[in-house]
């Protein structure tokens, strides 16, 4: 059992642009600082936008990298994703609307689509006019729903909608002398009323169902409502006191009853909210809604829930009504709210010292990879090679090797320092916060940084690698730690109330995973390409929040890593086999879009790339790409397959090899070959050499057996099973076991 615990310290030398008050140039926390004045040397292309499209109720940090972040940043906004919904403002010379469809799921050998596809508009009209705004503005937010608002440019008159992921409605309020109508691409297939008939003309009544392209929608209007029908259309007149109406998809028209009872429980805001349980290592996660309801019948929501929400909870989960989207079925439940709850199995700072490996060859690599390049000085590269050099340490530690370890620390401090710090005149390896949007921006900003963009993967890196320093030298993380847990804050921040920094900026709480674009602004909604590199921050932050004994970060970290893992579980990688159809010939998604998934990465379409940026990087918290040998085997064939049958590629030998170590060790260790192309920026062949035979010792991860704490692996070669846990506390600690019962303890040594 691996029980070693660090022991000592080294000592190292209308549209509405939101201003702020006048902040001072640089800002000191601790010994760090940043800077709130951008040198003139940053082009104009690369500072963020100056402009939101937000109404005075938008107050504080605004959140970017949303699925509904195109609202924000654009006029009239791209293709949105809600889930099963997808919208979009439509806008023309004499109105500006919004649609919305179900997407029709189809698949290929290389992609599966699930476009928006327009069933229906909604148009606010004013006497005989359609409202025509020169923007659409976000009003609202909760934590899975916006709220955009429609303001007639020549009068006063809006109109203002609500929806989200799993709503099942859209729910839409309307200003004194606007009404709403309902246009369809062609005349609706089929018009009903609330008792089944056909309807046409002007009906007095509060709920009609239409049909249009095979999906049935409710139209849920104030008692004393009247609908006109005619053609494509269906116009709405409400009454002066009651200025609501909601729509509502349903899977068939017997449907519209049972909807009637629920479409007046309009939702006015949505919670996330998790709770880790050290002792049985559960995160549960509780979804709340709350309702305002506008007129009798029920007060509850329905929502449809995801697969990997209803895999994962005994909520009762409806199987008749069911909707088809891209990330699998969604089910039907009846609730303001539910729970989920994921098991998490732990993560290591780095792998014991088990592995039958040659230490004389080990400090051979370790010796030619000590002076590894740092010299890059954008937020991605660099900080893949600080990370690479952080992954050192304990291996050089484990040799007994102190004065490389030393070394490699020394140089990672001048690095990280040099991040931390802002110095007038700096050109690069700085951060500025943006008072604007409420955020840190690293210069130089790599692949968009400047505009939100992959904050996670890039600030991940650098999180990570300052707690694996920590380790070894507790004054970094005293001096530095304020200014790390602001890039914490930035990518994943728990405090609702911070007034720096938008809550979970880059994650999505109800579809599991986390997203890149901080702006949105594709038709294809919102996209995560390495799924790896975002569980990546979250084990960053599950470590710096245990070196720093921070629980509130060390729990945020364990929630998004659990729920993340959920997500790629099912939406990258298909493991239970029930999410895409047998169209799609591949084990693994490249790049994953809210209407799309594709098998290409962002640069490449080489089949190592895209298995590859679903591994990277490969350090000990990662071993949840293990949690499933038998799929790494199917997956490790698929990729063989794909790439014609032979394994002589461009990209990652290392990568690829480390991923077969978590079913085949002993072939990963017959392919080992130093002469092969590695990530030279994130990666190193003592940290491969090291995994490999590790690996040969330890066998396969094995998820049967949790443990109460929350830095623990547990490891089964041929049925004997090797424990290991790590304690960052500063007192001896019991770690007790558990497979379907208790196992045992063992203490750990701090």
């Amino acid at each position: 059992m691996w029980l070693n615990r660090i022991r000592y310290l080294i000592v190292l030398c209308c549209c509405l642009c939101i201003t702020g008050p006048a902040w001072p140039a640089t800002i000191a926390i601790g010994k760090g600082s940043y800077t709130t004045t951008l040198p003139s040397s940053v082009p104009a292309s690369k500072r963020p936008p100056a402009t939101q499209y937000i109404t005075s109720n938008i107050t504080g940090p605004v959140p970017t990298t949303k699925w509904y972040s195109s609202l924000v940043s654009s006029a009239y906004s791209s293709c949105h994703f809600a889930f099963p919904l997808a919208m979009n403002v439509t806008n023309a010379a004499t109105y500006t609307g919004l649609e919305f469809g179900l997407p029709v799921v189809s698949a290929q050998a290389d992609g599966v689509v699930a476009p928006l596809e327009k069933d229906l508009e909604i148009r606010g009209t004013i006497d005989s006019r359609y409202l025509k705004a020169d923007s659409v503005k976000m009003d609202g937010y909760s934590d899975w729903t916006v709220s955009p608002l429609w303001q007639d440019n020549a009068s006063t008159e809006y109109f203002q909608a609500t929806y989200g992921r799993g709503l099942l409605f859209i729910y839409l309020n309307f200003s004194a002398n606007c009404n709403p109508r309902i246009l369809a691409g062609a005349d609706f297939e089929q018009v009903i009323d609330e008792n089944g008939a056909v309807a046409t003309g002007t009906i007095s009544t509060d709920h009609i169902g239409v049909k249009y392209k095979n999906v049935w929608y409710g139209l849920f209007a104030p008692a004393g409502s009247t609908f006109t029908i005619t053609g494509n259309q269906v116009s709405i007149t409400l009454p002066a006191d009651k200025r609501y109406f909601s729509i509502g998809l349903m899977t068939k028209s017997a449907d519209l009853s049972y909807f009637y009872q629920h479409a007046y429980a309009f939702v006015t805001d949505t919670r996330v909210s998790w709770a880790y349980n050290e002792t049985t290592n559960d995160i549960t996660t509780t979804f709340s809604l709350t309702t305002e309801p506008k007129q009798g019948l029920q007060n509850t929501a329905l929502i449809a829930l995801l697969p990997h929400q209803y895999k994962n909870s005994s909520e009762p989960v409806s199987s008749v009504y069911t909707y088809t989207t891209l990330r699998g079925t969604m089910k039907l439940l009846e609730a303001d709210t539910f729970t989920v709850t994921n098991k998490f199995y732990g993560v290591l700072p780095y792998l014991p010292d088990k592995g039958s490996y040659d230490k004389t060859h080990l400090a051979v690599l370790l010796g030619n990879d000590k002076n590894s390049s740092l010299a890059k000085t954008d937020t991605y590269y660099n900080a893949k090679q600080v990370a690479k050099i952080a992954n050192l340490l304990p291996i050089a530690d484990q040799l007994q090797d102190t004065e490389t370890r030393d070394y490699l620390a020394d140089r990672l401090k001048t690095v990280l320092v040099n991040w931390f710090t802002y110095t007038s005149g700096e050109t690069n390896r700085f951060f500025y916060y943006d008072n604007v949007w409420g955020g840190l921006i690293g210069y130089n900003a790599e692949f968009y940084g400047y505009n939100y963009t992959d904050h996670h993967f890039h600030y991940g890196y650098l999180v990570y690698a300052a707690a694996l320093l920590s380790l070894y030298d507790s004054s970094f993380k005293d001096d530095y730690g304020p200014m790390i847990e602001y890039l914490i804050r930035d990518y994943a921040n728990s405090n609702r109330d911070d007034t720096m920094f938008p809550f979970l900026r880059h994650f999505d709480p109800y579809l599991g995973h986390s997203y890149c674009d901080g702006l949105a602004q594709s038709d294809f909604g919102n996209n995560q390409e390495s799924s790896s590199e975002a569980m990546n921050a979250w084990a960053g932050m599950i470590l710096w929040g245990m070196v720093t004994n921070n629980d509130t970060i060390r729990d945020t970290g364990i929630y998004g890593y659990t729920t993340e893992y959920s997500g790629v579980h099912d939406y990258y990688f298909d493991v239970d086999n029930d999410i895409y159809s047998s169209e799609y010939t591949h084990r693994i998604t490249g790049i994953l879009f809210d209407s799309k998934i594709e098998y290409t990465t962002w640069w490449t379409s080489a089949d190592e790339a895209i298995y590859g940026i679903q591994m990277i990087p490969g350090t000990a918290s990662m071993l949840y790409l293990g949690y499933y040998p038998d799929y790494c085997e199917a997956g490790y064939d698929a990729f063989f397959a794909d790439n014609g049958g032979y394994e002589n590629y461009d990209y990652w030998y290392n990568i690829l090899w480390q991923f077969q170590c978590f079913y085949d060790p002993d072939l990963a260790l017959s392919k080992y070959n130093e002469n092969a192309k590695i990530d030279t920026d994130g990666d190193s062949f003592t940290f491969l050499y090291h995994w490999i035979c590790n690996f040969l010792e330890l066998g396969q991860v094995d998820i049967r057996v949790y443990a109460d704490t929350p830095c623990y692996a547990v490891f089964n070669k041929a049925g004997v099973r090797t424990y290991l846990a790590y304690n960052a506390e500063t007192t001896a600690k019991q770690i007790s076991f558990y497979g379907s019962g208790y196992l045992g303890s063992i203490y750990v040594k701090p």
